[in-house]
């Protein structure tokens, strides 16, 4: 009888998934669940849980990250919100609007505009 020995990802990880599945799938109207989290990473609800408490608590690289209510999203302006957890944008809107506002004003090319300003929507986690 052959037994395989299940991979256990490390706690560094784990926090690290985390961080991304947040950063990939969550906005201020958008969460996710710990049960969710926890099925994509498979490990223990309970785990997540500690993990993103923790993350909470320390703001990692400046960024906040919440757990939105029900109650957060009676004044939402997307058709689909959902509670769970969320990492804030790098960047909020306005913020972004204003880079992206900057850039047309540089007077560079078109190409150049295009790439830089589909680039700042990425990384503030907003469609373009």
């Amino acid at each position: 009888m052959v037994v395989m020995a299940q991979f256990v990802p490390s706690t560094a990880e784990i926090v690290v998934s985390i961080l991304e599945l947040l950063d990939k799938n969550t906005d201020r109207e958008h969460g996710i669940t710990a049960v969710w989290i926890a099925n994509q990473l498979g490990v223990t609800e309970k785990t997540v849980r500690s993990h993103l408490h923790t993350l909470q608590a320390m703001q990692p690289f400046g960024r906040k990250i919440e757990r939105i209510e029900r109650k957060d999203l009676k004044n939402a302006e997307s058709a689909d919100p959902r509670p769970g957890w969320y990492i804030e944008p790098i960047f909020d809107t306005a913020q972004m609007r204003l880079l992206a506002d900057g850039a047309i004003l540089s007077r560079s090319d078109s190409e150049y505009l295009h790439d830089l300003i589909a680039k700042l929507y990425a990384f503030a986690g907003q469609p373009n």
